[in-house]
């Protein structure tokens, strides 16, 4: 009897500690894990190969969970997200306090002169408890219409920006 019960309380910990890992090679792989990771019930983990990946369209998470969303690229100088400087290159948000990571990326020649005009190359806004972090990442040549041309952080619990370099980026009243 003790056995099973051993057997049962693994089982339960193993589940409530699940994660979701997802490995990209392309900006459809990318949009598509991010899509994924939104409602999953996990904390995600999005690895991103080296490359330049030039977006078509902005790359959006709009999280609903509290949970951890980790996006990791294979370091800046290997693992570039272009926005081609037509769209913003990534918006993230969650809405029920998960904490989102974003690591190892360049972002350029983003341009976000639509809505709230905010971050070109990354916008992250984490609600509730949340906090984004950002680390090793490059911010060049991006362009918001109100707010943080490079990158935009939200949050009501505090953010962390790590070893990122931003050059380049602006923020204009009329159009980047």
């Amino acid at each position: 009897m003790k056995s099973v019960f051993v057997l049962l309380v693994t089982v339960l910990l193993a589940g409530a500690a699940r994660a979701a890992v997802f490995s990209v090679t392309n900006v459809a792989g990318l949009q598509a894990a991010l899509t994924a990771a939104q409602a999953n019930g996990e904390d995600d983990v999005i690895n991103v190969a080296s490359g330049v990946y030039v977006v078509s369209t902005r790359l959006a998470y709009a999280g609903a969970e509290n949970r951890a969303l980790s996006i990791i690229g294979a370091g800046a100088a290997a693992t570039r997200l272009d926005g081609n400087r037509a769209h913003q290159v990534m918006v993230l948000e969650n809405a029920e306090g998960g904490a989102i990571s974003v690591a190892g990326f360049t972002f350029v020649n983003g341009s976000n002169t639509f809505g709230e005009g905010i971050g070109g190359g990354l916008a992250i806004v984490c609600n509730g408890a949340g906090v984004p972090h950002v680390a090793s990442c490059v911010f060049s040549n991006n362009c918001a219409l109100r707010t943080a041309g490079g990158v935009y952080l939200s949050t009501q619990s505090g953010a962390t920006i790590t070893n990122c370099i931003a050059a380049r980026n602006t923020t204009v009243i009329d159009d980047c």
